[in-house]
Formats: C-alpha cells, structure tokens, sequence
C-alpha cells in the first residue's frame, strides 16, 4: 500500500492487450482490420458497443532488410584551360539587352509632413479692449458648500467653497503667508491650502496615514464677519460637525468547530488601537463560564503559520493577538465578545455595539461520512473510496498501520487531505 500525504492526484493507467480479435459494435465480426506491416495484418483500433472500453490490439511484424544503392561512378574529367573556356563563349550569340530593360534610379516618394491637430484661431494679444473683463460677484459673502458633513466613514480632508475670491491671485508660497478664516476642533497638524481664490481645503499631516484621524468628532466654524476679497462680508457664523467611527474589527482568525485546546486569536481592526487597552475590553467564555485573556507571546504567534500569514498582511498597530490563560477541553463551545467601550488610538471615541464570534473545540474523532467518490449508491471498479472524519487528521503522525483493508487491495494508494482520507 502507498500511502501519499497532501492534495496529490493519484493517476491510474490500465494498459490491456487484448489477445483475440476485436469485433464490430453489434457482434458481427471484426473491424478496423488490415495490414500493420510488411508481412503481418491485425487490427489496429477498435471501438466496442456504447459504454464498452476502448480497445487496442498489436500484431507482429516484420524485419525488413535495407541494401545500400549501388554507387555512382564519377567521371574524371579534365579542367579546361582559359583558351577552351573563351572559344566556349565566342560560340554565344551576342547579348542584346533592351532599352526598357534600364530603369533610372527609383526614388521613394517625398515623405509627408505630420497631420495637424486641432484647429489654429487667430485672435489679437493682449487682447482689445472691446471685451470687458468678467464681473466679480459683489454684496454680501456667503459659504456655498462644505464637506465632510455628518457621520462619515473617512475623512481625507475638510473644504468650504465661498461666492467671491477670498484670496488674490499670487503663488501658492504668498497664499500660505495670509491668514485662514476657518478653525477646525479638535486642532489638528495639518495644512489649509487655497485651491483657485474661492475653495480653501484642510490637509492632515500624519506620520502613518492620509485621512483625518478615526474616531472622533469635528467642529468646523466660519466666524461672522469674515470678509472677501472684494468687501463682501459674512453676516452670520457658519458651523457644521462630521464624525470619524471607533474601533471596528475588520477580521477574525481562527473558525470554525474544530479548534485546538490552545488556539490564537487574531483580531484586525479599521484603524490604529492600543492592545492593552482593547483586550481590557475583550471577553471569552468555555460553556458558558469566563475565562482569563492574555496577550500571544511572539513564540505562540510563529508557532501558528496561519495567524503569522495573517499578520504578515496586516498595517502596522491595527491588530491584536490574545489566549486562554488556561487551555479548553475537548468539544467545549467558545464564544468571545469584542466591545462595547473598544477604544481607538486615533480618537476619543469608543464602541457602542458587540461584535461576537462563536467557535467550538474539537470533538473526538470519530467518522461522518464514507463513500465513493464519484457515485451516491454504487462503487463502480477504479472509483475512490473516501473517509471523512469530523476534525482534521493529524498527518505527522499517521502510520500506515491504522488503516486496514479487508480484503486486501492490491496497490492502493492513501491520500490524507484535512478531514479525508482518500483510497485509490
């Protein structure tokens, strides 16, 4: 018996030479027959009734004996000499070559000139003074529009747009120098920058990440009395809030029903967190009854190459990994809870909802399910016969001799692929 570890394909070739001549589809003799080679006839292919396999026969041949051609002789001549070779050519008529046969030499075409793109208007510069200039926007100073406003999933920036320039024109490094009529709470590193002379944006400046910072609540005022470019002022105070989220779990590893009795958790969040402080507000129960938490240390996480995959593929501060103090029993229902009150390391503001996840230990193994492969009733020849347990199997420490076939199986070959063992 080869027993074979992991999602290899098991391929069986049946090869089967069939002694007696092959018939046609309705019995009524051969088909395909005729010579194979020199000295020898058989058939060569044959196709059986519908769902009758397909046949090959092979018939003997021959040696065949291969005689080398005779030679050819090679006359042995001799060279000529410059007089022989010109009396040759003084027998030639005379080369006469046509006038129409002499080309002059052919020059390619004139290359063409790039097409022109667009269309050329012909206007004065500077321009007369016929065409007045266009009105800018007088009387009282308004704020049009501004973003972000309400709950919001992410802020990237905050910015207002005004009815009149608030600004000159001038460089971006003259527009840095004046003052902004516009405050933000809470204070924020940052950059507000005019785009044109009417929008002013907010930029946030962080070390880690192009957003406003999550979880927390934003007061934007534009004060009364702000004035324009042009002397247009703003007759009463414009103010609006948004709000960033908390905390939120964004993935959870591991699930299932067939946990270790040590397992790894790995939580990942929407935004930076300090473990310590959202493991405090972590809960974990074994049939009902609590138990103590603690953070992974790092010999747990790499001893588990699912949890370090994972955290291999995760942003820096925005995950936490935590155990049991104490480890489970066997077929023991876990349940953990994730809030309320998980804090951010971004904002003030905590969870107010729970976000639970439900797993189970694993059982004692026992067998739930067997049967071929392919087939729901019947086990035709060559099909695979399969075992499918309720946990896992451990493949470190599976022996050949915990698997016994009665009667024997002459060349089987045992694949185990998670919970399935697999018989070919």
């Amino acid at each position: 018996m080869a027993t074979r570890i992991g999602g290899g394909l098991a391929v069986v070739l049946v090869v089967a030479l069939i002694a007696s001549q092959c018939t046609s589809g309705d019995g009524s003799g051969p088909i395909g027959t005729g010579p194979t080679g020199p000295g020898g006839t058989g058939e060569v292919l044959a196709l059986g009734a519908p769902g009758e396999p397909l046949s090959v026969r092979l018939s003997a041949g021959t040696a065949q004996t291969q005689t080398e051609p005779d030679p050819v002789a090679v006359v042995q001549g001799e060279p000529l000499d410059d007089d022989a070779v010109t009396a040759i050519f003084d027998r030639l008529p005379e080369w006469l070559r046509p006038d129409e046969d002499r080309l002059d030499f052919n020059r390619p075409a004139e290359s063409l000139r790039p097409p022109l793109v667009g269309e050329t208007v012909e206007v004065p510069f500077p321009a007369g003074t016929d065409t007045p200039p266009p009105e800018v926007p007088t009387g009282p100073l308004e704020v049009l529009r501004f973003q972000p406003e309400g709950a919001v999933d992410t802020a990237p920036f905050v910015s207002i747009t005004f009815n009149q320039p608030m600004v000159p024109l001038a460089t971006l490094e003259q527009l840095d120098t004046l003052d902004v009529p516009v405050t933000i709470t809470p204070e924020l590193p940052g950059r507000w920058q005019w785009i044109g002379t009417r929008t002013l944006r907010f930029e946030h400046e962080p070390d880690r990440f192009d957003r406003l910072p999550m979880a927390t609540n934003y007061t934007v005022v534009v004060p009364a009395g702000t004035t324009s470019e042009t002397g247009g002022e703003l007759a009463a105070t414009v103010r609006w809030e948004f709000s960033t989220p908390p905390a939120r779990v964004q993935s959870f590893t591991p699930e299932g029903d067939s946990l270790p009795l040590e397992p790894v958790f790995l939580a990942s969040f929407d935004q930076r967190i300090n473990p310590a402080a959202v493991l405090g507000t972590i809960t974990l129960t074994a049939d009902g009854d609590g138990q103590a938490l603690r953070p992974a240390t790092d010999t747990e996480i790499a001893a588990d190459e699912t949890i370090t995959r994972r955290i291999d593929g995760l942003l820096e501060d925005r995950w936490l990994a935590f155990r049991a103090i104490d480890a489970f029993e066997p077929d023991t229902a876990l349940s953990i809870q994730i809030g309320p009150g998980t804090p951010s390391a971004e904002g003030p503001l905590v969870t107010k909802d729970v976000q639970r996840y439900d797993f189970q230990t694993y059982a004692p193994l026992k067998i739930s399910e067997y049967g071929c492969s392919w087939y729901a009733d019947e086990c035709p020849p060559l099909t695979p016969f399969y075992i499918r347990f309720n946990n896992p199997i451990e493949v470190d420490t599976y022996e050949e001799t915990m698997l016994k076939i009665e009667p024997e199986l002459a060349g089987a070959s045992v694949d185990i692929v998670g919970n399935t063992i697999t018989i070919r």
